[in-house]
Parts: C-alpha cells; structure tokens; sequence
C-alpha cells in the first residue's frame, strides 16, 4: 500500500510511506518512509517482487516520474528514478534522472500550488499492456488546454 503524506497547515509534501502485508492483506505493517517525495501516484506490481510507481513530483524538476522496487516494497531506489514526463519541456522524455539525494520534503513553500489553476499535472496510472509492456496515463492543464495522455513503455 502506497500514500501521500501531506502537512495540511503549510501545503507541505513530504515523503510517501508504504505499508506491507505479509498475509494477502488481512493485516499491514506501520506506515514507513519511502525517501520518495511525490504526491498522486500509482502502484503496479510486475508480478514477482518487483513493483514500479509513478508519481507527479512538484519539486524541480516537477512532472511524473517512475521509481522501482525489487523486494516487494519493502525498500525503493529513491536515488535514481526516471523522469517521464517533464512539466517545464511539456513532453514525455522517459529519462533516468542522475543519482542524486532523495529529497524528503517539497521545499517549494506552496508556491507551485499557488501557480496552479494556469498549469497542473498528475493523477498517474499504470497498468500492464502485455507480457512486457507497461501503459502510463495522466492528466496535463496548460494554457487552457486540457488533456489525458497516454505513454506506453517497456522497463529495461
């Protein structure tokens, strides 16, 4: 289980946390930080003990990107994740972003938030398209056009 954790009071996002369940989900663990900052994210199991998500990030540079997990959630290569859309070049680029500290908290102080009614991103989702396929659909406002994107890709 994937969540957001935001701080109300500042508009402040800080680290996702995960729960684990070791029973088929009749009970979890205790919330606990991932090192990834991101806001609305989607969680895919790739079928073994990988999992990948995709979140939207709001901190430079801001878009979705994807991170990866090889033990089944348990801990996440928050170093190194693969930008794959770019909100500042408005295209889907699907590059690694160069290693790097993970950054814990949204150091932006609201002032994305406050940009957004003219520019907002986010809400991904994943599925499997086929055996080795993956399906990434999010949303994307800017200069007053609305739209729903779709990129397909295969996980190297």
């Amino acid at each position: 289980m994937w969540l957001w954790a935001f701080v109300n009071a500042t508009e402040e996002t800080v680290e996702a946390h995960a729960c684990i369940s070791d029973d088929d989900g009749r009970t979890w663990s205790k919330p606990c930080p991932t090192e990834i900052c991101c806001q609305r994210s989607a969680l895919l199991s790739l079928g073994d003990s990988r999992l990948i998500v995709a979140g939207n990030v709001r901190i430079p540079p801001e878009g979705i990107r994807l991170w990866g997990s090889l033990d089944v959630g348990r801990t996440w290569d928050a170093r190194a994740p693969a930008q794959m859309w770019d909100v500042r070049k408005h295209k889907m680029i699907g590059e690694a972003l160069p290693a790097a500290e993970p950054s814990a908290r949204d150091e932006s102080d609201g002032k994305l938030w406050a940009s957004l009614p003219g520019s907002t991103f986010g809400t991904p989702a994943l599925v499997r398209a086929d055996e080795r396929a993956i399906l990434l659909t999010y949303y994307a406002v800017a200069d007053g056009f609305e739209e729903v994107r779709a990129c397909r890709f295969e996980l190297v």
